[in-house]
């Protein structure tokens, strides 16, 4: 009796359920149309309020970069520009450092990301940098921007400028010009003109083509492309810190200087495999081709194609001494006037590692000549260097004149010249 007056008294309402779901749909209305006007608020903000003055905002952050790298950045003017939702500025005449060492351009361009706007900052996207001069300086085996001050030791500081540019999505550069100068030998200082440079970067993947269309005394042209990934929190410089693809070509390369400028531990690492070519006598211009597979501080595959025309060298005495002079007695002078090489070099899963010459064809103007036939080349090198195992076929071969060149691949110690020569063709 008592619950059907209750009832009576408060009938159930067949719309409160229906009510309570839309004051829930109202309240998230609203909450979006908050944060709408607030996104609108401050997109025009930035937009008629921020990218105007972008002058303070730049050299606020001209601040910060100066800060970190610890020298100047300067500019001429500062032009900006805001169409749809892409804000892009100009800098002219953008200079990094002081004096002769400054990095400068004519130059820069990118389109700002519109994110790090509204956060009080400023990343660049599509950054374009127009006629560039860029001082490295080298010491030793290392080389750093020397725009740059000195780097405090124990220093936490991010490495530099190359961090930065791995950070940019598109990176584009023309007309620059890059020195290299060796604070130890300016001997070994270079110069290359007309470089261009394309860099895209998503996260650790980066793909590269660097372009460099006059190389002075090095070479008539030089391009680098890569297509890699690098470690988390790795150094960029580190290139244990890379797995990917890597090819570099040239035209027209000065062995000579070439083979000056390599770092100490490169050139001692060559003259121990090379002992029978006494040291700094090559001579002459190649032109090379060289893909590499790179899995974190290891060559997974290389290949080596290399031309020539015309290259000189002295071969060092029967045991391997470096004769002193410009011509020492008793020393062969050898000149090829055809180089024609398609080597690949493979490690094995045993720890050995194989080479193989799909081409192999030398040309001596003293009448050595050596061309590679079926089955073609094949050595196996075990892991302390040794040969484990020589293979191939070549043509007819003339023992005399090939007793020099035979001295090129023979070891200290081991079996004579024309032995290995006989062995090779039989």
């Amino acid at each position: 009796m008592l619950e059907s007056e209750m009832s009576a008294m408060f009938p159930e309402s067949p719309t409160d359920s229906r009510g309570a779901g839309a004051w829930l749909v109202r309240l998230v209305l609203g909450a979006l149309l908050l944060l709408g006007m607030l996104a609108v608020l401050l997109y025009a903000g930035a937009r008629f309020i921020v990218w105007p003055n972008i002058d303070s905002v730049v050299g606020r952050y001209a601040g910060t970069v100066e800060q970190r790298l610890g020298t100047s950045l300067t500019w001429k003017a500062i032009h900006s520009e805001w169409s749809g939702l892409r804000p892009s500025i100009e800098i002219i005449a953008p200079v990094l450092g002081k004096g002769d060492m400054a990095t400068r351009a004519d130059r820069l361009s990118a389109t700002v990301s519109l994110r790090s706007l509204l956060r009080g900052q400023a990343e660049l996207e599509n950054l374009v940098l127009d006629n560039p001069f860029v001082v490295l300086r080298r010491a030793g085996d290392s080389l750093s921007l020397a725009a740059l001050g000195p780097r405090p030791e124990n220093s936490q500081q991010s490495p530099g400028v190359l961090q930065w540019l791995l950070q940019q999505p598109d990176v584009r550069i023309g007309g620059g010009s890059l020195v290299v100068t060796d604070v130890d030998d300016a001997r070994r200082s270079l110069r290359f003109n007309d470089v261009a440079l394309v860099l895209r970067s998503q996260g650790r993947d980066h793909a590269m083509r660097l372009d460099i269309g006059n190389a002075n005394a090095l070479a008539a042209t030089l391009v680098v492309q890569a297509d890699l990934r690098r470690k988390p929190q790795s150094d960029p410089a580190d290139w244990r810190s890379w797995e990917g693809n890597l090819q570099v070509e040239g035209r027209q390369l000065a062995t000579q200087l070439l083979l000056a400028e390599l770092p100490a531990a490169s050139r001692a690492a060559l003259q121990e495999r090379l002992a029978a070519v006494a040291a700094g006598s090559i001579a002459g211009q190649i032109d090379p081709s060289l893909p590499l597979q790179l899995d974190y501080g290891k060559v997974a595959h290389a290949r080596l194609r290399l031309r020539s025309d015309d290259l000189l060298l002295t071969l060092a005495d029967r045991a391997g001494a470096a004769p002193s002079g410009d011509s020492p007695r008793g020393a062969a002078l050898l000149r090829f006037d055809r180089i024609n090489v398609d080597v690949r070099l493979r490690p094995v899963a045993d720890g050995t590692t194989e080479i193989s010459a799909g081409t192999f064809e030398l040309s001596e103007v003293g009448g050595a000549r050596l061309r590679a036939t079926n089955p073609q080349p094949v050595v196996i090198l075990g892991a302390d260097g040794a040969v484990v195992r020589l293979q191939g076929g070549f043509e007819r071969l003339d023992i005399g004149p090939l007793t020099d060149l035979a001295k090129l691949f023979a070891e200290p110690g081991s079996e004579q010249p024309g032995q290995a020569i006989h062995r090779l063709s039989g």
